[in-house]
């Protein structure tokens, strides 16, 4: 995901989906390398997108299907 620091502040306020395009990407959770404090699924920081290290990953996402409430 594109990362953007205003984001929230102008994006939709239900399923924001972040920017469609940006200089810098978003990158979430930890390595396994991390210091106790970091290591986290949680954490969040962003990075130029050239950036390549061992500790850096990939996770695949999609958008779940709708679901009727009854």
């Amino acid at each position: 995901d594109w990362y953007d620091a205003h984001y929230y502040e102008k994006g939709p306020n239900r399923n924001p989906k972040g920017p469609l395009e940006g200089a810098r990407k978003v990158i979430r959770g930890s390595g396994w390398e991390s210091e106790a404090p970091l290591l986290r699924s949680a954490h969040r920081l962003n990075s130029d997108p050239l950036n390549r290290n061992h500790s850096l990953g990939f996770r695949c996402a999609t958008d779940a299907p709708a679901m009727s409430v009854r």
